[in-house]
């Protein structure tokens, strides 16, 4: 039977390899939408479904790292997320500073994910401070 402790390893290791393929994405996608942004912030129409990709796949990776405790990662996707919902909305322009914020969060998320593998034993808060997830307000994808 596996221990706790261990379980909670193989749980990170599987969190870390899905969140590689969720960062290329978001890289590729972020790239493609700086080739594409219009200088005055406004969003060509075919740059809206990159956009909304990176919406679902912030919201994907805010789900796993809370599933794993791993709110520095849930809480940088949810700043992201809040960005880029206002984005695909309308509410906030396409401007090259919320571009380079997005790129920094991502560049972020690979440190967290990739650089900082010593800290892989117990990413979060302890369970009972934890917040259960039927208490969060979950934007809709």
């Amino acid at each position: 039977m596996v221990n706790r402790e261990e379980l909670q390893k193989r749980l990170l290791a599987t969190f870390r390899e899905e969140a590689a393929d969720h960062i290329e994405v978001l890289e590729r996608e972020l790239r493609a939408i700086v080739t594409g942004a219009r200088p005055n912030g406004t969003i060509p129409e075919e740059q809206r479904p990159r956009l909304e990709v990176l919406f679902r796949v912030m919201h994907t990776l805010k789900g796993a790292a809370r599933s794993v405790r791993f709110s520095e990662i849930e809480h940088l996707c949810q700043d992201s997320e809040v960005l880029l919902r206002g984005i695909v909305r309308g509410d906030i322009a396409l401007t090259e500073t919320n571009l380079d914020t997005l790129k920094q969060s991502i560049e972020s998320l690979q440190e967290l994910v990739f650089v900082d593998r010593a800290r892989s034993q117990t990413p979060a808060s302890p369970p009972d401070q934890t917040p259960s997830p039927e208490k969060h307000d979950v934007p809709a994808a």
